[in-house]
């Protein structure tokens, strides 16, 4: 029982990915249904499985709760006995418990109660299978939302170690249970992650894709399960720090990964196969377990452009009415662009910047608006004949006009996007100039962001320098403009590289209008 508490505590440390540019979501729900078959599905997934009440069960467990805690005792002292009339009720009992009780307490106590190694000795009956799917019902309910300590001590339980010989049952039902259990674990920290694949589970999930038919619902449940082993880990997946970018068409380099891991990675194509079915709650897991498995292991990247799933995925963008789905597809494919040169232009060649610029003006999310600003933002490194379609497509001019909308996270990132520009293509800069670019830039300054404000004032600075002609109407723009109070304060800011390049402005505009 210590060893269950002390992986309940496990802590994630975070792996932060070398790539061009990191990104943030905090993505506790990755899949949004989207009609009623889906929603079912979510539910089974959830736990919330159906079964008559045998006992009272509690709605809010408190441990000062006197009666359900002896309740509890009384009916895992049942179990602990063995296989009996009692211990079936005693099962029976705490799959109403879970099911209607989600309190973290009541899992952190039924944990320190033993319950995780006392459901083993159920799980390994063969001849029953309804006892089997009582012991996968409970795990089911207390993995629902879980925390990752609860998750992660299921993970490394005993419980899993029946998991595989479940996954190769002919009883559908206890199949589909133990793939949603194991998709459930997929929030627990790496470690647990990496332990659930050390003891092969996903072979008999991919045997049996690759070798029979499942229903949607036993698809959903398989592919939910391959969510988990294909990285998960951390709720929030991606860091919110914009790393510099690499030297152009020098490849990230990629995280250690398991050998298990690899093999999964092999099998990205063929997991994207189910990106053209026509349940959209199956098209929704798929993207996520292929987008963890980019995250996690680069070398899956390098499957992108097979059997046309980069186009299968850019298709999918406009239709799409789950957001998450689509600033997943997003960051997946901008993960593969900003590799290289190279890998920038086989993106634009299957058209992925129309596509981009359309769903800018339609979406209505910020994490959306935030990959497109990135992916913009690495194209902008890019050579003229790339960054021609940035200009060609409006996407520059669409962030400038929505600038004064977006939060500080975008428009940090559309501020790389304008550093690029102004580095890149110097003489398309005129044309952003007439759109508002002087007051866009002006409007960063004023944010508390200190990289935002370097790169705006950096910005600032070399338009005045590569525009001779509008020279004059730039440093007015800024004169005149609300932004000059912040620029002279920053002379005095402690940050030198501020400092300058707020002296750079000011010196310009004393010696242009005196």
């Amino acid at each position: 029982m210590k060893q269950t508490q002390e992986l309940a505590s496990l802590h994630l440390s975070h792996q932060h990915d070398a790539r061009t540019k990191q990104m943030e979501i905090d993505n506790e729900e990755e899949i949004n249904p989207r009609d009623r078959s889906a929603i079912i599905l979510r539910q089974k997934q959830r736990g919330q499985i159906e079964s008559s009440p045998t006992h009272p069960t509690s709605t809010l467990f408190s441990v000062d709760d006197t009666s359900t805690v002896n309740m509890i005792n009384e009916q895992m002292l049942y179990l602990s006995r063995g296989l009996s009339d009692h211990s079936l009720q005693a099962l029976q009992y705490f799959v109403d418990l879970t099911r209607n009780d989600h309190a973290e307490s009541l899992r952190f106590f039924l944990i320190k109660s033993n319950i995780l190694d006392i459901l083993p000795h159920f799980m390994h009956n063969k001849n029953n299978s309804d006892i089997q799917i009582s012991t996968l019902t409970i795990l089911l309910n207390m993995t629902k939302n879980a925390s990752n300590d609860v998750t992660s001590a299921v993970a490394f339980s005993s419980c899993t170690q029946y998991f595989s010989d479940m996954l190769n049952s002919d009883n559908p039902e206890i199949l589909e249970n133990v793939s949603l259990v194991i998709g459930n674990l997929g929030d627990s920290t790496c470690h647990a992650v990496n332990h659930l694949l050390s003891l092969g589970l996903s072979k008999p999930i991919l045997h049996i894709l690759h070798n029979s038919s499942p229903n949607p619902q036993q698809l959903y449940s398989l592919l939910w399960a391959l969510r988990c082993l294909c990285g998960g880990g951390d709720r929030s997946l991606l860091s919110q720090q914009h790393e510099q970018p690499h030297c152009p068409d020098q490849p990230s380099p990629s995280i250690g990964v398991s050998d298990e891991l690899i093999h999964l990675s092999s099998e990205f194509s063929f997991i994207a196969s189910f990106l053209q079915h026509r349940s959209p709650e199956i098209v929704d897991v798929c993207v996520c377990c292929l987008y963890r498995l980019a995250q996690k292991n680069i070398l899956a990247l390098s499957h992108l452009l097979e059997n046309n799933t980069a186009v299968h995925l850019l298709n999918l963008l406009p239709s799409l009415s789950g957001e998450t789905t689509s600033f997943l597809i997003i960051r997946l494919l901008g993960s593969y662009l900003s590799l290289s040169q190279k890998h920038a232009q086989e993106l634009i060649d299957i058209n992925i910047v129309p596509v981009i610029a359309q769903l800018l003006v339609t979406t209505t999310s910020d994490d959306t608006r935030f990959g497109i600003a990135w992916i913009a933002a690495n194209i902008a490194l890019g050579p003229p004949s790339q960054i021609n379609h940035l200009f060609r497509t409006g996407i520059p001019t669409s962030f400038i006009l929505r600038s004064a909308y977006l939060n500080d996270r975008i428009i940090r990132e559309v501020s790389f996007l304008f550093v690029g520009l102004v580095d890149n293509a110097p003489d398309k800069m005129g044309e952003l100039v007439k759109v508002g670019l002087v007051q866009c830039l002006l409007d960063m300054v004023m944010r508390k962001d200190c990289d935002l404000v370097r790169n705006a004032m950096d910005c600032l600075v070399k338009l005045i320098r590569i525009l001779p002609d509008e020279r004059g109407g730039v440093l007015r723009e800024i004169v005149e403009g609300p932004g000059m109070r912040s620029i002279v304060q920053y002379q005095n800011h402690p940050d030198q590289k501020l400092q300058h390049l707020a002296s750079s402005i000011i010196a310009f505009t004393e010696e242009e209008l005196g």
